[in-house]
């Protein structure tokens, strides 16, 4: 009897050594990993992960799986179904920002603001556009004197002052070789900036300049006005 039972444990020892230390193969009699699933059609399910369960699977597109720092298997939102922080004139310019100098100085306005969240490192991008209007230094008069306006706007994260979008156009006519172009011009782009989680603001700050004579220093300086109808839009996207 003892002999029995001694022969049962040395053949339990040596199961309980070899699953521990054994390969497990799926479609195949030699696993090379810990996990060998075979076949070239092989699919893993994981219910966890479906439209049913996972709140990240909408059931059309198909999200990214990646990995956490336990090595855990996360399901990321489908490309259509990141968070879009999106503002149009309803919020973005509804009041427009007017620059003006009647010599043509450069001036500047913090024209927006936006703050987020994040709960973890992001890649975030920022867009936006807006619509300006420009005049002489009166605000009435069309510009016909040939000196050149600039005018743009820059997105700059505020924690850290990077400027993450930057655009700036520039304008000149005059009567003596056509007609006045009048109307609504446009700024705006787009660009990424990578952060760490939690509490973050950026800053739309628009800026002018321009009109002035550089032989004699007459001036008819400029008046320009930014968000000057309801095309206008700021957004924040964050690439998970």
């Amino acid at each position: 009897m003892k002999k029995i039972t001694r022969f049962f444990i040395v053949i339990t020892t040596i199961v309980m050594t070899t699953n521990a230390h054994a390969q497990v193969g799926i479609g195949t009699t030699n696993p090379q990993q810990d996990l060998h699933i075979a076949g070239n059609s092989s699919t893993i399910r994981i219910e966890g992960l479906n439209s049913t369960n996972n709140v990240n699977n909408n059931g059309i597109d198909n999200p990214v799986i990646k990995v956490n720092p336990d090595g855990d298997l996360i399901l990321e939102p489908a490309v259509n179904a990141m968070t879009i922080d999106a503002s149009d004139a309803d919020t973005f310019m509804a009041t427009p920002v007017v620059l003006s100098d009647n010599i043509g100085e450069l001036t500047s306005a913090v024209a927006y603001t936006a703050n987020i969240t994040l709960t973890k490192q992001t890649l975030v991008e920022i867009t936006f556009w807006t619509a300006c209007d420009l005049y002489n230094g009166d605000g009435t008069n069309t510009i016909e004197d040939g000196r050149v306006r600039l005018y743009g706007g820059v997105v700059t994260h505020v924690g850290t002052g990077t400027d993450v979008v930057y655009s700036a156009n520039n304008y000149t006519n005059t009567t003596s070789i056509g007609t006045v172009t009048t109307g609504f011009f446009t700024i705006g782009g787009n660009g990424y900036i990578n952060l760490p989680p939690g509490n973050h603001s950026f800053e739309l700050l628009v800026f002018a300049s321009g009109g002035e004579n550089t032989n004699n220093g007459n001036s008819d300086g400029y008046t320009v006005t930014f968000g000057a109808n309801a095309y206008n839009r700021f957004q924040i996207v964050y690439h998970n």
